[in-house]
């Protein structure tokens, strides 16, 4: 079966017909993956995708060169699988509904594998839409083989997309992730950028005629975000408005 008979029940954004048609074909889900991995300037969350790629593009630095066994959960786009394509034995991506460039239809809350089967779990911004985030990296921890990783980011702030639940604070994070031996949190940006990026999504969702939105997507967000790139220095180790976190636990 190419495409799900019926959208599952319990999740909104899938019957949001919108959200159900963005991603129905690989080659949509490809282009948008290459988009969030080399975000453009226009782009209004380009501040945090920019560092987020940063920060994976270091951490991949530290994986194994080859025999990598890596399961994106949420992984109907995988942006970063291009990083390290080379070292792959298997790549796996759930998601609980066939589209995109999935491999298999799970939530996270119930990953169908046995334990410690992965080298590497995947995991971005995949929290906020979960019926239990604790549950979900109980089972990401129970995947992951002893003194695995897992790459993790999460919101801080956001406007409220489809059936978005949560968002999560860095104290929260480390008591969803108290199970792993080690955790590291990391702003996507600090307090200047988080105000530059929250104006971009202000501009993006209030905007409702398409010509302005197009003339304000060329004009302000590559001001702004040029601005979050130059001015970010000066927030210092300030960051209550941080918009995003990125995660990396060790089991």
């Amino acid at each position: 079966m190419s495409e799900p008979d019926r959208k599952p029940e319990g999740y909104a954004y899938y019957r949001t017909s919108g959200a159900w048609q963005e991603l129905r074909h690989s080659r949509e889900a490809q282009q948008y993956s290459r988009e969030l991995l080399n975000p453009k300037l226009r782009d209004p969350h380009y501040l945090v995708l920019r560092e987020r790629q940063r920060l994976f593009s270091q951490f991949a630095q530290g994986l194994p060169e080859r025999g990598l066994k890596v399961l994106d959960v949420g992984g109907r786009l995988q942006p970063f699988r291009p990083l390290i394509e080379a070292r792959l034995a298997l790549y796996v991506a759930i998601d609980p509904v066939l589209e995109g460039l999935l491999d298999v239809v799970a939530v996270g809350e119930g990953i169908p594998f046995p334990a410690e089967t992965f080298d590497l779990v995947i995991c971005t911004q995949v929290l906020p839409y979960v019926s239990d985030p604790r549950r979900v990296l109980s089972e990401i921890h129970r995947v992951l083989k002893s003194r695995a990783s897992l790459f993790l980011s999460a919101p801080a702030m956001l406007p409220r997309y489809h059936d978005m639940r949560w968002c999560f604070m860095p104290d929260g994070l480390r008591l969803l992730l108290s199970s792993f031996s080690e955790v590291r949190i990391v702003p996507e940006g600090g307090s200047i950028a988080g105000v530059l990026r929250s104006t971009n999504l202000f501009l993006d969702t209030f905007i409702r005629s398409q010509r302005l939105k197009r003339l304000v997507a060329y004009t302000i967000f590559p001001m702004m975000n040029l601005g979050g790139l130059l001015l970010d220095r000066f927030s210092g180790q300030r960051t209550e408005f941080t918009t995003n976190y990125t995660c990396i636990a060790r089991k």
